[in-house]
């Protein structure tokens, strides 16, 4: 199957909480994430590849969009960022919006057959029978990074070489990647979420310090892929020694599979 006939969606998925548990973070988080996937580097993701669910989301409108789409969008990737918990058998629960959860073992499910990556900013608190426990991006990068100013032959052939690493026909592949361990809570101050942070800053400086070797590019016969799961782990106890000394709380990002998807991809020149 060529690229040009694989689909692709993206859905944001915001939940600041309420007044009493509010979440300011999560409105720059999930700009920071969409910025970033809308560049070259992150995927070249459109505005018709996203869809932003903004403190709306509830599992049956989720479940309806993905199921409506999942004949012919064969690469998913889902960012939450909001209040979240675990249950005792040790599934993970996203609260979608206030007094709307859901466990993730159901999104993996509706997403079987397809290829996809789940990004979840929230608590893993275990939930005893009892009430829930809830709990920078650098500015030069960003602006750098988050351009999309690029050539748009730049931009396509970001976006092929994005979607031909992320699909690998008749599998199912459901990747996790969450902020924190089973029962401990994932933390934030006013720039951010300290897990979102980490992880883009890190993409974006591996991004800047490729793409400034224009040599060693030039070197080479194929494109760089920075894969989601070798990030993800770089930044894993820079986000816990954050936690420990801001909070004096461990917080230890933890995921599933995830070592072969893209997270940023450079284009050989």
């Amino acid at each position: 199957m060529k690229n040009s006939m694989i689909s692709r969606k993206l859905i944001l998925i915001a939940n600041n909480g309420t007044k009493s548990n509010y979440l300011p973070a999560v409105t720059l988080d999930i700009k920071h994430y969409r910025d970033y996937f809308k560049s070259p580097e992150g995927g070249a993701w459109e505005d018709e590849d996203i869809k932003f669910f903004d403190n709306n989301c509830t599992e049956a409108s989720l479940y309806d969009y993905i199921r409506c789409r999942t004949r012919y969008v064969k690469v998913w990737q889902i960012v939450f960022c909001g209040h979240g918990y675990a249950k005792e058998n040790g599934d993970s629960v996203i609260e979608l919006s206030p007094d709307n959860d859901c466990e993730v073992s159901k999104i993996k499910s509706w997403l079987d057959g397809c290829c996809s990556l789940l990004i979840a900013d929230s608590c893993r608190k275990i939930c005893r029978n009892q009430n829930r426990v809830f709990d920078s991006v650098n500015e030069s990068i960003q602006r750098r990074m988050f351009s999309e100013t690029a050539s748009p032959v730049y931009r396509e052939a970001c976006r092929n070489i994005y979607l031909s690493e992320a699909y690998r026909p008749n599998t199912t592949y459901f990747a996790e990647g969450y902020a924190c361990s089973l029962d401990e809570c994932a933390h934030d101050d006013q720039t951010g979420g300290f897990y979102s942070s980490a992880l883009l800053h890190q993409a974006c400086k591996e991004i800047e310090s490729k793409k400034g070797d224009r040599r060693s590019i030039l070197s080479q016969e194929k494109h760089i892929v920075g894969k989601f799961g070798a990030i993800h782990d770089n930044i894993a106890d820079v986000v816990n020694k954050i936690s420990l000394q801001e909070n004096g709380e461990p917080q230890n990002p933890h995921r599933e599979l995830g070592y072969l998807w893209p997270f940023y991809v450079i284009p050989s020149q």
